[in-house]
């Protein structure tokens, strides 16, 4: 599966890779809601339904970098029970988990960042651009790769 070829095709079809637009757009529910032990967000499938949750504690770029990373759940592994696959498989728990990163990573940042801050620190383009080191360093691994 070529994850970056993915957000590419679904940003260009619905012109923005905001993630709470592209949830609306999908028809998928969001949910904003306290969620406990540190759980910042999930994604489940329930009649038929999409739905997002997101834990109403998290600042606005965390909340984003979740919408993004439980989107590519909705796209990707839409029909996956991850919590199910959670106490029998770990393999492929983390499989559908990196695969997610990436997803967020690819449509949260722009391909020519590392052009941009070009001798900088993965730490330095994180607090200046609001993005975790996790999800900058899934894209700058896919930018090596893609090269």
């Amino acid at each position: 599966m070529d994850i970056k070829y993915e957000v590419e095709n679904l940003v260009k079809k619905y012109k923005t890779n905001n993630p709470f637009q592209l949830i609306y757009d999908l028809d998928i529910i969001l949910n904003h809601t306290y969620l406990k032990h540190n759980t910042k967000g999930c994604y489940t499938k329930k009649f038929g339904e999409r739905l997002i949750i997101i834990n109403n504690n998290l600042c606005y770029e965390e909340q984003r970098m979740v919408a993004a990373h439980e989107l590519a759940h909705a796209i990707l592994h839409t029909d996956v029970n991850i919590l199910a696959l959670s106490t029998n498989s770990d393999w492929h728990k983390s499989r559908y988990e990196r695969e997610a990163n990436i997803f967020a990573a690819e449509l949260l940042i722009s391909d020519d960042i590392f052009t941009i801050y070009e001798g900088y620190s993965i730490d330095y383009i994180s607090k200046t651009e609001g993005i975790s080191v996790e999800l900058l360093e899934y894209k700058y691994k896919n930018f090596l790769k893609n090269m």
